[in-house]
């Protein structure tokens, strides 16, 4: 009885928030699966970046104001 009253999970769960544990997340629980988002969001951001370097280089740096027109 004194076996199963100290494995039981209230007291388990206690006992491991006095130690400094917490619940585990969504993210941990599926190690893989955060491996691989990670990946590919790590090989789309290059792409990202060097179309957005394009489309800065395509924008002129300064906007010249039109002549202004004589009446």
């Amino acid at each position: 009885m004194e076996r199963e009253a100290a494995a039981s999970p209230v007291r388990l769960e206690r006992a491991a928030r006095q130690l400094g544990m917490q619940a585990m997340l969504p993210g941990q629980i599926d190690p893989l699966k955060v491996a691989m988002e990670t990946a590919k969001n790590k090989m789309a951001a290059p792409q990202t970046q060097s179309a957005m370097k394009i489309q800065a280089k395509s924008k002129p740096d300064k906007q010249t104001p039109e002549p202004k027109k004589r009446h």
